[in-house]
């Protein structure tokens, strides 16, 4: 973790300190969560992409996955055609 040294207003450095106070963090905790929060949080509308965001379903119109009647049907199926012209 690197450090920063910054020039406050005495009214600004109150501020924090009655924040931090009121939290129960540091007034430093309580300015690296804020200045995180404000530079690392997407803006407003936009989120960063999680695991979860590629959970679902799909429906594809055929078969897909485990469901093996429906596979072995398909199989048969494909078996039995002999492509040959009618």
């Amino acid at each position: 973790m690197n450090q920063l040294s910054i020039e406050l207003s005495d009214a600004a450095l109150e501020a924090i300190r009655k924040e931090a106070a009121e939290t129960g963090v540091s007034p430093a905790g309580l300015i690296r969560e804020l200045l995180e929060r404000q530079f690392l949080t997407p803006p407003e509308g936009q989120r960063r992409m999680r695991v979860e965001d590629f959970f679902g379903s799909a429906n594809l119109g055929y078969t897909l996955g485990a469901d093996n009647l429906g596979i072995d049907e398909d199989l048969a199926k494909a078996y039995a055609d002999t492509n040959e012209p009618t």
